[in-house]
């Protein structure tokens, strides 16, 4: 069980974690928007037989009216198609301000729902219940939300923080194994970003991690606890968050231009690894360590290097990605487990070094 205090945006939340939470998320959201009056909850077509009809009676015992509207399932949720139908359904309904938005659902629940509570009337409160390992890991804070344009992730987007984070660890019990091994691809982000505890902790429990108990638990809240830090940090420090980015900015450059066929977890693994041996050949990371990052990966049954490399959709994706004037993107590189800095790296120099990035990628594996 953990109660995560989270500081960003100009707002102030609590991620709420337990086995079992589902049944009391009524009283938790209740707790963090005691005033609201009606719950509209957003979710989709998978996961609304498997759970809307445990989370709409906790939430009525809590005092809400509660409506509900489902989208697609997966990315085929972020679009404009699906955006203007959750606006025609918060219409319908009269949703306003003194409601809540709650997406109960994955990532992409959480990115339409999310950016429709934000854009809806100038901004409706929304709250968070996560349903798969990436979005309980990673996405639920933060509050960054939008939909994709023309195969480019989160084109159109905003911050909009929740009112609250409700974190169920049952509900990864439903899980399909690649669906939870594309989570785990952030817990090794994580893990990378932490140091060598948290990074030894997956290596010696990978079998357990996989069987979605308390050792999952356990990586779950370590990486919301290190997310919240981070945060909280960047209202200070500007560009501390480009940390949460390791492996992310390749990744999303590689999803993109395989046109989703790759997973976000699925890319962002892929991206760890390139983005270790961009390290290296930079000389700023010792091989053992990138080798050690793949292999962790692959334990977990995440790929670690591309089939194919489409290098100009790859580049025109980090393009697309708002590179400085000077032609350059800022970079989360690892110099080893738990060191990890934020440099401004030139797109050219990423294309000339990505086909022997590829190379060497392929001959670990």
């Amino acid at each position: 069980m953990f109660d995560i205090e989270v500081k960003y945006g100009g707002a102030t939340y609590r991620a709420h974690g337990e086995r079992g939470a589902l049944a009391r998320a009524g009283n938790i959201l209740r707790a963090a928007a005691p005033d609201a009056r009606r719950a509209v909850v957003v979710t989709d077509e998978h996961v609304k037989p498997l759970y809307l009809k445990a989370l709409a009676p906790a939430l009525k015992r809590a005092g809400f009216a509660v409506r509900s509207a489902t989208v697609a399932a997966g990315d085929e949720a972020k679009n404009f198609a699906q955006l203007a139908d959750l606006y025609r359904e918060f219409a319908a309904v009269v949703v306003s301000r003194s409601d809540v938005v709650v997406a109960l659902g994955g990532g992409s629940v959480c990115d339409v729902a999310g950016f429709a509570a934000a854009t809806f009337k100038s901004g409706v409160p929304w709250a968070v219940v996560p349903t798969t390992l990436l979005a309980q890991i990673d996405l639920c804070l933060g509050g960054d939300v939008g939909v994709d344009v023309d195969g480019l992730k989160n084109q159109v987007g905003t911050f909009h923080q929740p009112t609250a984070v409700i974190v169920d660890g049952e509900l990864l019990a439903t899980l399909p194994a690649k669906h939870l091994s594309a989570g785990v691809a952030e817990a090794v982000k994580y893990a990378v970003l932490g140091g060598e505890e948290a990074f030894a902790y997956l290596e010696d429990n990978a079998p357990l991690v996989m069987r979605a108990g308390a050792e999952l638990d356990a990586v779950v809240e370590r990486g919301l606890r290190y997310k919240a830090s981070v945060l909280a940090s960047s209202e200070r420090e500007r560009g501390e968050s480009h940390l949460l980015n390791l492996g992310r900015t390749l990744g999303r450059a590689f999803e993109s231009a395989s046109r989703f066929a790759l997973s976000h977890g699925e890319a962002l693994a892929v991206g760890l690894v390139y983005t270790g041996l961009l390290a290296e050949l930079r000389g700023e990371i010792a091989t053992e360590a990138v080798i050690r990052v793949a292999a962790l990966l692959r334990r977990f049954n995440l790929p670690t290097y591309l089939p194919t490399l489409n290098l100009d959709k790859t580049l025109e994706a980090l393009v697309a990605g708002k590179p400085t004037a000077g032609g350059e993107i800022y970079v989360a590189l690892p110099r080893d487990i738990g060191q990890v800095v934020v440099e401004p790296v030139a797109v050219r120099a990423v294309a000339e070094l990505l086909p022997q990035i590829h190379r060497l990628a392929r001959s670990m594996a």
